[in-house]
């Protein structure tokens, strides 16, 4: 029996125009799940990504390109050539195991300036019952103090870490910053990250950490 969903990827592209001049694309990717045993999970799972699509098409070619629109207006006025803006919706699928499902959507926006920012947003799913979301609290054993637990693993990969730059206060970053929303599951263990400039420059990305399984620490789920 196969204890897993299968997925595709949906997409929505446009480009929009303001005086016959390119100044918005957007492409938004997002998951469609398919599964005979978890059939009621997975179409919970699909609508949820579907009208978060459609929230955040509808951002785009309103208040983006409201944005986008007076960008162009104002360079056109001092003989400038508009700066075109992007969205970008990826997502990257990282379990799909033990009738769990877990992923992360990154969103990248450019508006002008040196560089775009790039946000992510992580999602973890039961699909055995009807969709539950699993918490960073459900991979512990009960009343177990996972924050220091994770906090701590990440301050010693840091330290113990030969590439990567982070801010000097790295440390009372990480646990300033901490967020129980901020994971995904991987095959290898736990994976929590932090936004881009919480406890790094740009140039690091959106740093990310893996805690490996194991009896005493975070374990993944089970059918």
């Amino acid at each position: 029996m196969v204890l897993k969903a299968e997925c595709t990827t949906k997409a929505i592209r446009q480009t929009m125009h303001f005086k016959n001049v390119e100044v918005l694309s957007y492409e938004i990717l997002y998951p469609l799940f398919s599964s005979s045993i978890f059939f009621k999970g997975v179409q919970k799972i699909n609508n949820y990504y579907r009208e978060n699509a459609m929230l955040f098409e509808k951002y785009c070619r309103t208040a983006l390109y409201r944005m986008a629109c007076e960008s162009a207006a104002e360079a056109m006025k001092n003989g400038y050539m508009p700066i075109k803006f992007d969205a970008v919706q990826s997502f990257t699928l990282t379990y799909n195991e033990n009738c769990a499902i877990s992923l992360y959507i990154d969103r990248y926006m450019f508006t002008g300036g040196a560089h775009g920012l790039t946000e992510r947003v992580a999602d973890t799913f039961e699909l055995g019952s009807g969709a539950k979301r699993i918490e960073l609290s459900d991979l512990f054993p009960d009343n177990f103090s996972y924050k220091p637990y994770i906090t701590d693993a990440v301050i010693k990969q840091i330290k113990r870490a030969e590439n990567g730059t982070y801010f000097d206060e790295y440390e009372q970053n990480v646990k300033e910053c901490f967020n129980k929303n901020y994971f995904y599951l991987t095959d290898s263990g736990l994976l929590v990250y932090f936004q881009q400039y919480d406890i790094a420059p740009y140039s690091s990305g959106i740093p990310a950490f893996v805690i490996p399984y194991e009896k005493n620490g975070p374990m993944p789920p089970k059918c």
